[in-house]
């Protein structure tokens, strides 16, 4: 397929999800749109984020297996480590950075009255120690289908 062809499909299904949306919009709380909406597209919309999380944490253990066995040379591994780290803390530093401006512009949640009031119990944090202790898994399969990437 070439890329004026996925263009305009692209282009064709953001169109189509506007209609869709508006139409759902106009349409109100009717049972159609209550049936569509909570029960159609909610049972397709968490079957389709279960199976995206069923394909990440393969999806990057064999990325790593895979870019690992292609290094011809051993020495870059530490090299390739420390790029990967920096990389890694510079995009996250860029993503709070980005996200405590955002917040602090728009002032999300400013009016809104919840109107419970709960109380907050506040769980005991691990130590430090623990923390990097929790890091290393001690069954990797088990570690592979919680989702615990680290």
């Amino acid at each position: 397929m070439d890329r004026s062809r996925l263009t305009r499909n692209i282009v064709i299904g953001m169109l189509a999800g506007l209609v869709v949306g508006s139409l759902f919009h106009w349409m109100g709380e009717s049972v159609l749109s209550n049936y569509l909406v909570n029960g159609f597209f909610d049972f397709g919309g968490k079957v389709f984020i279960a199976s995206l999380k069923l394909l990440v944490v393969p999806l990057v253990f064999f990325s790593l297996v895979c870019g690992v066995s292609n290094l011809s040379d051993g020495s870059s591994m530490g090299r390739i480590g420390i790029k990967t780290l920096s990389l890694y803390l510079m995009t996250t530093a860029i993503a709070v950075t980005l996200a405590l401006t955002i917040a602090t512009t728009i002032n999300p949640g400013v009016g809104i009255d919840l109107g419970v009031a709960t109380e907050f119990v506040v769980k005991e944090s691990p130590s430090l120690k623990q923390v990097l202790i929790n890091i290393f898994p001690t069954n990797p399969l088990q570690a592979m289908a919680e989702g615990n990437m680290l």
